[in-house]
């Protein structure tokens, strides 16, 4: 007598505990199937919700990756240069004397401290991202061909760089 006949006469002799243990097993099923339902729904339900709020993230200022960089690019500029002053990648490394004491100074632009275009383009490359904005801190500028703008109605006492309007 194999399984599957012993299996047929054992639920035909308890029909009881047969209907009892298959009402379990469908129940069983049911509970996890709704679990795997309700899951994907919340899943489905936050990514749409992100989407509605628009999500985003922000890229802020590292003080020790900044030293770094400022370390590496010393270095550069101390291989490149004899006498240790010069520029590399928006450093500028500079010797000035002070009383008779020489003091070293490094300084750094505007393409050294922002983003760059391209990494900004490999994050925003990943997917899920839909778009990106780009903001700026406000610079004032004063360029050698541009001349002060004076505004009768503003104090304009303090206003050195000459942007206040």
């Amino acid at each position: 007598m194999n399984l599957f006949q012993r299996a047929t006469r054992s639920c035909f002799r308890k029909p009881v505990k047969s209907l009892l243990l298959l009402l379990v097993v469908c129940i069983i099923s049911l509970l996890f199937l709704s679990g795997m339902a309700s899951r994907s729904a919340n899943i489905a339900t936050k990514d749409s919700t992100r989407q509605a709020i628009g999500a985003g993230f922000l890229l802020e200022y590292n003080p020790e990756n900044r030293s770094q960089r400022v370390d590496e690019a010393c270095k550069k500029i101390s291989e490149l240069y004899p006498d240790g002053q010069g520029s590399y990648g928006g450093v500028h490394q500079i010797k000035y004397t002070v009383m008779g004491s020489e003091n070293w100074g490094v300084l750094t632009d505007n393409s050294f401290e922002s983003l760059k275009q391209d990494d900004i383009e490999k994050i925003a490359g990943v997917e899920g991202i839909a778009g990106y904005n780009i903001t700026t801190v406000p610079t004032a500028v004063k360029h050698k061909n541009f001349e002060r703008i004076e505004d009768a109605d503003t104090d304009q006492t303090n206003d050195f760089q000459g942007v206040l309007l």
